[in-house]
């Protein structure tokens, strides 16, 4: 089962310190549940998810940016 690890994170079996946190985050503990409820919602949502990152057109080279801080706006 490959929603096993929102399972686990609702079972308090997280390996990460964000397992532990992200069923219990107002925003984030609704999917964390359907998820684990339903493998299909799951696979839905991630497969949606890689098809627009798979698009999204990211730059290299000298036309992208590294960024030393994510959360930083440029």
């Amino acid at each position: 089962m490959l929603n096993q690890h929102f399972i686990n994170a609702i079972n308090g079996r997280g390996v990460l310190r964000i397992d532990a946190e992200i069923p219990f985050h107002p925003l984030t503990a609704p999917y964390v549940q359907r998820f684990a409820a339903d493998q299909d919602a799951y696979f839905k949502a991630f497969s949606s998810a890689f098809v627009k990152l798979s698009t999204y057109g990211v730059l290299t080279g000298s036309q992208g940016m590294i960024r030393r801080h994510c959360n930083a706006l440029s």
